[in-house]
């Protein structure tokens, strides 16, 4: 049961729903980026609404995005079943949501399970301990230019871990305080950064950034030794609870 939640929490975290369509000629990555901030905050809404109104299965209907610039993201899906109810989930004024809700398990294999996923939710959130530490250990350093990447990556000896975030992502902010107690518990072995990707695209763009909360693992020489996408792949990294 438990290695299904981490699947099912991988797969929610860093993908897609259904069939996605650009609907502009500005630069795919940045659309691309700026919805998957929205990913996380649209489950863990659906999964309150349905917990609060008694449904057991949820299915998206239409996920719309469209920025300032009135680029344009859409994913829709339909549902094999008849007894369902439509809801507008509320996400955020860039965001339009609309699921599926129904009261018994569907037809649809991909409907998803209100009971699993907030257990999943439960899972990785972080403990009371852990809500009140949130004073950001020192050696955490924030970055968001190439430039200052490179000035970090230029004093070499010690492996780099840098935390990928959201402001607008779940499960970013429970990795948070993990990685902060993390880095604090590492600080003689290792160094620590952080990137708000909100805040730069730069980096984001340099590193086919698709998904977060992302982690970069850098060698002891300065290199890019590995990718990790997801929190429960990040966790094992960490190799935390």
């Amino acid at each position: 049961m438990k290695k299904n939640l981490f699947g099912i929490l991988t797969l929610f975290s860093v993908c897609l729903f259904g069939q996605w369509e650009q609907v502009s000629t500005e630069p795919q990555l940045n659309q691309f980026q700026s919805m998957m901030q929205y990913q996380g905050l649209y489950l863990y809404n659906a999964v309150t609404f349905c917990e609060k109104e008694g449904y057991s299965f949820f299915k998206l209907k239409k996920f719309s995005f469209a920025d300032k610039y009135e680029n344009s993201i859409e994913i829709s899906g339909k549902s094999i079943s008849k007894d369902f109810n439509e809801h507008e989930i509320t996400v955020d004024d860039a965001v339009k949501v609309t699921v599926y809700c129904y009261k018994e398990k569907p037809e649809d294999q991909d409907a998803i399970d209100v009971i699993a996923m907030s257990e999943i939710f439960k899972q990785f959130n972080p403990s009371e301990e852990e809500q009140t530490q949130t004073d950001e250990p020192e050696n955490i350093l924030t970055i968001s230019t190439k430039e200052e990447l490179d000035e970090l990556l230029a004093s070499k000896g010690q492996k780099l871990y840098i935390d990928v975030y959201s402001t607008h992502c779940p499960p970013c902010k429970m990795l948070a305080p993990k990685y902060h107690a993390w880095a604090e518990e590492n600080a003689e072995t290792a160094r620590f950064a952080k990137v708000n990707i909100d805040d730069s695209r730069e980096l984001a763009d340099h590193f086919s950034i698709r998904g977060v909360p992302t982690m970069l693992v850098f060698d002891e020489e300065g290199d890019l030794e590995e990718k990790v996408v997801g929190l429960p792949d990040i966790l094992k990294i960490m190799k935390v609870d």
